[in-house]
């Protein structure tokens, strides 16, 4: 199922991490959503700006009886911002889970016993 290729870790985008927790969150049946907060290019001047808010985690995905899961991706070396690390504290703070992973084996080793 899972292409050859992402075995080796250093090849692995962080694009790559969010894609497999996702299919896998999906496919073990938790309902996940993409919290798309990027920057949008403005043509007219030719800049980008920012709407969302800083800190925001990649997925967010929901389970009938399981806390609500927040998933910053992050590639094989990469690192949270300070306002992404003030974010899934906030979010640890309360009956949800924020968590940082650097592959989907450590998503899942993260929430095996949830």
């Amino acid at each position: 199922m899972l292409s050859k290729n992402y075995n080796r870790k250093s090849n692995i985008m962080e694009s790559d991490v969010l894609r497999l927790c996702n299919d896998w969150l999906t496919l073990m049946r938790w309902t996940v959503y993409r919290l798309n907060n990027q920057g949008t290019f403005n043509q007219r001047t030719k800049s980008y700006f920012f709407r969302g808010r800083k800190g925001l985690p990649d997925l967010v995905a929901f389970k009938k009886n399981k806390p609500v899961l927040f998933v910053e991706c992050k590639r094989e070396k990469g690192k949270l911002s300070e306002a992404q690390r003030e974010t899934l504290e906030i979010i640890n703070q309360t009956l949800s889970i924020g968590i940082c992973v650097h592959s989907l084996e450590e998503l899942q080793r993260k929430i095996e016993n949830l």
